[in-house]
């Protein structure tokens, strides 16, 4: 059972669980920030000294939030999806909506690929969460499957492991992107 903790359930134990979660996110999140940094800083430190280090610091760190704040929608452009809603995909979205209400979290977009491969992926940034399938799934799984599938990406979001995921999947890909 999910339980809502805040600052005045401090001494509630029920609630550790949930701050150290809290806090081993934000130390994931930190690292991946740092490790895409780095190689940013130390360019700049090779071209410019420590001046040029702090400017590529700055322009690291205004790159990452730029990243998380558009995650949501590159994201979908990576992998070829379009958002649904409940009228063009009922069954799907109505899944989506439910499993996200027994997780406690808003209910996130949802989008479809036109990739063939069945698979699933969710991404999270500040405009909140997106969970996608593949038309290649919808078109081979069964209904408990999808929503099993489906139960798996709300976790991601529920965890908020998506969120730096997200961030350096933008990256990771900016090069085949550019080039």
């Amino acid at each position: 059972m999910h339980v809502r903790c805040s600052a005045r359930s401090f001494l509630d134990t029920k609630c550790w669980d949930e701050r150290e979660r809290g806090i081993q996110i934000m130390k994931e999140s930190l690292l991946v920030a740092a490790l895409i940094a780095a190689p940013f800083v130390l360019t700049g430190v090779l071209i410019g000294g420590i001046d040029g280090g702090l400017v590529a610091l700055a322009l690291a760190l205004i790159a990452q939030i730029v990243a998380y704040a558009l995650a949501r929608v590159v994201v979908l452009k990576m992998v070829d999806a379009s958002p649904v809603d409940a009228s063009t995909e009922p069954v799907l979205v109505e899944t989506v909506r439910r499993l996200a209400h027994q997780a406690g979290i808003r209910q996130p977009a949802v989008a479809i690929s036109r990739f063939r491969t069945p698979n699933a992926f969710a991404a999270g940034s500040i405009s909140g969460g997106v969970i996608g399938v593949t038309s290649g799934l919808l078109d081979i799984a069964t209904p408990g499957e999808l929503e099993a599938v489906l139960a798996h990406e709300i976790a991601h979001l529920t965890s908020r492991d998506r969120y730096g995921v997200s961030i350096a999947a933008i990256f990771a890909a900016l090069p085949g992107a550019i080039g």
